[in-house]
């Protein structure tokens, strides 16, 4: 009798050990499973496309580009357009674009001479409007010596590559640089411009364009346009 109750005392125990290391063996394999899933998300997350170009406007406050944002420019006033004048518009500073929004720019140059540039812009203004236009069609114009002034305003959709204009700022070296890349102090200029353009509006280097790159054209020249992505006074 003794022995029999051993025994079953013996297979209970057995028993019972069984149980603990059964139930602790699903309940390590549900946390391994559920470990497994999360790591299966998070390379989901990682793996998950992220585009280039914004789909809805990345900022509401005034863009950072001006004499006090961009130190060592010489950044004059807009223009003195004449009072009734579609190019008198609200300053940069002031300019707080909803719509368009901005995913790409467009480099140009004028093809005209580099003298007096202030003069210039007023010239190239008169002459977009007696193409109808509603002002002139850059919203910025550098001159050689590295000043720039403010064309059209970042509030208004630009009128200076033909079908390309939706979403595109436009800028325009003042001159003409069919064979040879503008002065270095202009190209200093553009650089800062572009970079805080970029950083504002999320705009990658792969959304700089040349004009010739959208239509055939030969503006804004043959040189190189990597330089406009190196550092200052390189």
């Amino acid at each position: 009798m003794g022995t029999l109750t051993n025994h079953y005392r013996r297979r209970r125990i057995r028993n019972t050990m069984l149980s603990h290391i059964w139930a602790g063996l699903i309940t390590g394999t549900l946390i391994l499973l559920f470990l497994y899933g999360c790591h299966l998300l998070v390379e989901l997350v990682r793996e998950l496309p992220v585009s280039d170009t914004p789909t809805t406007p990345q900022r509401t406050e005034s863009l950072p580009v001006g004499p006090e944002a961009l130190p060592g420019l010489k950044s004059p006033p807009r223009p003195d357009y004449p009072a009734d004048s579609p190019d008198r518009g609200e300053d940069l500073a002031d300019t707080t674009p909803t719509s368009p929004h901005w995913t790409r720019i467009t480099i140009h140059h004028t093809v005209t001479p580099t003298t007096d540039p202030a003069a210039r812009v007023l010239s190239i203004a008169a002459d977009h409007r007696r193409r109808g236009w509603d002002g002139i069609g850059y919203h910025f114009l550098i001159a050689e010596d590295g000043r720039f002034w403010h064309g059209r305003p970042l509030s208004k959709q630009g009128a200076h590559v033909l079908g390309e204009n939706e979403e595109n700022i436009g800028i325009s070296f003042i001159g003409t640089y069919s064979k040879q890349p503008p002065p270095e102090a202009a190209l200093n200029t553009c650089r800062v411009l572009l970079r805080n353009l970029q950083r504002h509006y999320h705009i990658p280097n792969s959304r700089i364009y040349f004009h010739s790159e959208l239509k055939p054209t030969k503006c804004p020249g043959s040189w190189d346009k990597s330089i406009l992505f190196q550092k200052e006074g390189k």
